[in-house]
């Protein structure tokens, strides 16, 4: 069963059909679901803090693909 928690905007009815669609879409694996707005997150990701406190999190890279988050935390 899906709740909406917290604030949320516009229908409450189209909110649940939309968490409906995005668990079909990963296969009902919901920790594929990733949560921007949970602050946990930026802990179980990858991160980099930008100095004006926004956050960039890496959630996968393709095969042989290097961290971008390496050159950024090199020219910070």
């Amino acid at each position: 069963m899906f709740v909406p928690i917290g604030l949320a905007f516009g229908s409450m009815q189209q909110c649940v059909l939309t968490m409906e669609e995005m668990w079909q879409y990963v296969d009902e694996e919901v920790e594929r679901i990733v949560p921007f707005h949970a602050e946990e997150m930026w802990d179980k990701f990858p991160t980099h803090t930008f100095d004006d406190t926004l956050r960039v999190a890496e959630i996968s890279l393709a095969p042989g693909e290097a961290s971008r988050l390496e050159s950024l935390e090199a020219a910070a």
